[in-house]
């Protein structure tokens, strides 16, 4: 199977870190474009994943017009999609707001949704794909949302296949020095009970790799025999001393059935391939 992911888009104003450019979303519609077009004319993902932040959020009309659009381009690609809530998302859209607008029950429904959330999981190519939802909540962290661990293992439990486990912030214990916008507050990008959910993973068996956006960066950890894979941005600006620069980052995934190969392309590019015994 291949899959193409896209994340932290962040359709909307442009944020500023420390007083210069952080996030291009000028590029955001005509990047989104670009790499829909290489997906359908050049690598040809049977699916494609955003994992979240598909806005800087403004406000819930202009947060719904924005996503609307986004949702629109990522169609393009002429394959089913699957969303993950970012937390700039979740600021003026509920969960059944994104949840309508993502289309889940008229596009998969097969799918079962976490009762109250954004939760949920799908099977695609025989392979359950099992989304998180999470709590943003500064200054105090981040954090799973309520019945959602018990909704995870429940989900693991009756697959009858392989799993991949998509979040928007990050489960594993990488190390954030260096990251503009999370090393004074890692905190707020790991997950809290990210512990307890890698030992609900490694239980089960089942789990072929987690992925997840938020950080604005790449990075990769395996933990317990499992990949935790954390992608760079759309929009992130890689050159902040110089002619801003929007990372530009999109990334392909082939799963096999004992191998999975990664590559992000882009102005960070990055290779990783794992292989299961």
């Amino acid at each position: 199977m291949r899959f193409g992911i896209i994340t932290d888009v962040h359709l909307g104003p442009v944020a500023y870190k420390d007083g210069k450019p952080a996030k291009l979303t000028g590029y955001a519609e005509a990047l989104t474009r670009q790499v829909v077009q290489s997906w359908r004319e050049r690598h040809r993902p049977e699916l494609v994943l955003n994992l979240g932040d598909v806005l800087e959020d403004v406000s819930a009309p202009l947060d719904r017009d924005h996503y609307r659009l986004f949702c629109s381009l990522l169609d393009g690609a002429g394959v089913p999609v699957l969303h993950v809530a970012g937390n700039h998302d979740q600021v003026h859209l509920s969960a059944d707001e994104l949840v309508s607008l993502w289309q889940l029950r008229e596009r998969w429904p097969q799918a079962e949704r976490h009762a109250g959330s954004s939760a949920y999981w799908a099977e695609f190519a025989g392979c359950r794909f099992i989304v998180l939802s999470t709590r943003w909540a500064p200054p105090r962290g981040v954090y799973l949302g309520a019945g959602q661990l018990e909704f995870l293992e429940r989900s693991l439990g009756s697959a009858r296949g392989d799993c991949i486990v998509l979040t928007h912030q990050s489960l594993s214990e990488m190390d954030l020095r260096g990251n503009h916008w999370f090393e004074p507050e890692p905190h707020m990008c790991l997950i809290h009970e990210r512990a307890e959910i890698r030992a609900t993973l490694e239980r089960a068996g089942n789990v072929r790799a987690v992925f997840n956006g938020h950080a604005h960066w790449n990075h990769v950890d395996v933990i317990g025999g499992v990949p935790y894979i954390t992608l760079q941005s759309l929009t992130e600006n890689i050159t902040r001393d110089a002619e801003p620069t929007p990372a530009s980052s999109h990334a392909l995934v082939e799963l096999g059935p004992r191998r999975l190969d990664l590559c992000v392309e882009g102005g960070q590019p990055l290779r990783f391939s794992f292989q299961t015994a």
